[in-house]
């Protein structure tokens, strides 16, 4: 995937890594594959956390 490679490539560069962190994120590049099974096991974490202190969205 072409934006993938792109995106991975500008996150090695030196100015782009700075960049971020001055604005207080940290970079983790991640191919598309990894990348997805993070977003997955994250959003079970934070499901689990909300069912367990009760909270719901609110509509």
């Amino acid at each position: 995937d072409r934006l993938s490679k792109e995106i991975l490539a500008s996150l090695k560069r030196s100015d782009v890594v700075e960049r971020i962190d001055k604005l207080g994120f940290t970079v983790e590049p991640r191919d598309p594959v990894t990348f997805k099974s993070y977003i997955v096991q994250d959003l079970a974490t934070w499901t689990k956390i909300a069912q367990d202190a009760g909270i719901q969205a609110e509509e």
